[in-house]
């Protein structure tokens, strides 16, 4: 059975383990540690919460270091972290340049261990709900960052010939109720989600 490291932020925690039932004969996949820690507070990056691009290449460097890097496929996300604008300022989490810098490096990385590679973009976050409210306090997202950072991970994938999943595009389309909150899910459109990306992966490998 192939081995898959599956890595991302609060999104990938709750489609996640519907991907892994769907692909349960197929791959053995493995996350970051410390899904229970991740999910008490889905705001702050902590335990297998992925978090930004720096946190995702620091977690690889460390599997590296420690000789761990031994999968077929990973299949990763970072950017809805990256985007946070801490107010009043308003400054990047992770500027755009870093971002891109990071997402290249992990590409470097896992090619040298003849891994391959398959990118998902950051899904939609809802504006009004997030900068509004104010949720979480002091930090606010705009979805035109969520376009742009998908705009250069989709730039850097394509250096590295690898397949990307648009799942901003296919949240998107979606109709109905969908969110619980300003960037995350109902339970059936996790679901959705989780099948869409396995149905990707299966036409991918």
């Amino acid at each position: 059975m192939k081995k898959m490291l599956l890595l991302g932020d609060s999104i990938n925690l709750h489609y996640g383990p519907n991907l892994k039932g769907y692909l349960a004969d197929e791959y053995d996949i493995q996350s970051r540690p410390g899904e229970k820690e991740a999910l008490q507070d889905i705001d702050k990056p902590v335990g297998g919460n992925g978090g930004d691009s720096s946190r995702v290449l620091d977690y690889i460097k460390e599997l590296e270091k420690k000789d761990l890097l031994d999968f077929d496929l990973l299949v990763f996300n970072c950017g809805l972290h990256d985007i946070k604008r801490v107010v009043p300022e308003e400054n990047y989490q992770v500027t755009v340049d870093k971002y891109e810098e990071n997402i290249n490096s992990v590409y470097k990385i896992m090619q040298s261990h003849g891994i391959k590679c398959v990118f998902i973009t950051t899904t939609p976050v809802l504006e009004k709900a997030h900068n509004v409210e104010i949720i979480p306090a002091g930090v606010k997202r705009y979805n035109s960052d969520v376009c742009l950072y998908n705009e250069v991970a989709v730039k850097t994938a394509k250096k590295y010939d690898s397949p990307v999943i648009d799942l901003y595009n296919f949240v998107e389309n979606l109709t109905g109720e969908k969110y619980l909150d300003y960037a995350h899910f109902n339970y059936e459109v996790r679901k959705l989600q989780a099948a869409f990306i396995a149905g990707a992966i299966r036409s991918i490998d």
